[in-house]
């Protein structure tokens, strides 16, 4: 007998386990999933067509958060008002010179970032600059961070009743046929 063999005195046999081990990503991660769409009422079969739905439903926030941030610029709009201004003081008087840095630092790589071969054409398709691309892409990610939890909460719902309705119209053909 080898070591794995061998097992202690008294212990029963090892008896089939009739439901197969769950894995990690099973247990911490698929299995409330499942679940938590089961309470909304999406069906296990439906698992696939719901993440599309509720991924489709994130992505159009964000690009409506995009497009609000490049014809509005809530955050520089922000920054040239007098409350822009204290906050940016308070910053400099928290932070000193870093705060200066970091500020250069973020511009310069915003430029940069736009002027990249493979993003020009994305801000030219859209005039805009590629300056004022990369930083709307800024905002957008900063306004789209802070308001992930409503964007979440907004999605959840929408996908419940793209579900509710699409249930009751595949019900509905259901009873003519």
């Amino acid at each position: 007998k080898t070591w794995c063999n061998l097992r202690m005195e008294g212990t029963p046999p090892a008896t089939p386990n009739p439901t197969p081990p769950r894995g990690f990503l099973d247990r911490w991660l698929l299995g409330p999933l499942k679940e938590q769409m089961e309470s909304y009422g999406i069906e296990r079969k439906n698992l696939l067509e719901a993440t599309v739905v509720f991924n489709i439903e994130l992505w159009s926030s964000y690009a409506g958060i995009f497009f609000f941030c490049a014809r509005f610029r809530p955050i520089r709009t922000l920054g040239q008002t007098s409350v822009g201004q204290d906050i940016r003081r308070f910053m400099l008087r928290q932070m000193g010179n870093r705060f200066v840095r970091m500020e250069n630092r973020i511009l310069a790589g915003a430029e940069r970032f736009g002027n990249y071969s493979v993003v020009k054409p994305v801000p030219r398709l859209l005039g805009m600059q590629p300056k004022d691309f990369t930083l709307t892409l800024a905002e957008t990610s900063a306004i789209y961070n802070v308001a992930f939890p409503g964007i979440m909460y907004a999605s959840v719902i929408g996908m419940k009743a793209y579900f509710k309705t699409r249930h009751r119209s595949s019900a509905i053909s259901d009873e003519r046929a």
